[in-house]
């Protein structure tokens, strides 16, 4: 599990910076207000990282956005920069 010490600390730094609300939108947006069905008609480029916490399966990202470029890591995650 996650340890106690690194629990206070994350939500302390995005507390004590102001940035709780800004870190934490996107998360409740998705809740009260789902993707909606759409598609994104600007060339969009996905890197598939296999380590990744939530991964999109191609043939969805391709009914929604138009997919130029795809491209897949053997390595990374979340915070890949």
């Amino acid at each position: 599990g996650l340890a106690p010490d690194w629990m206070v600390a994350t939500a302390a730094l995005y507390w004590f910076t102001g940035t709780i609300g800004s870190a934490s939108a996107l998360y409740a947006e998705a809740v009260r207000d789902p993707l909606p069905e759409r598609f994104v008609t600007v060339p969009t480029a996905v890197l598939h990282l296999v380590a990744e916490t939530v991964i999109i399966p191609r043939p969805w990202a391709e009914r929604h956005y138009n997919i130029a470029q795809w491209t897949r890591h053997a390595s990374g995650g979340h915070y890949a920069a």
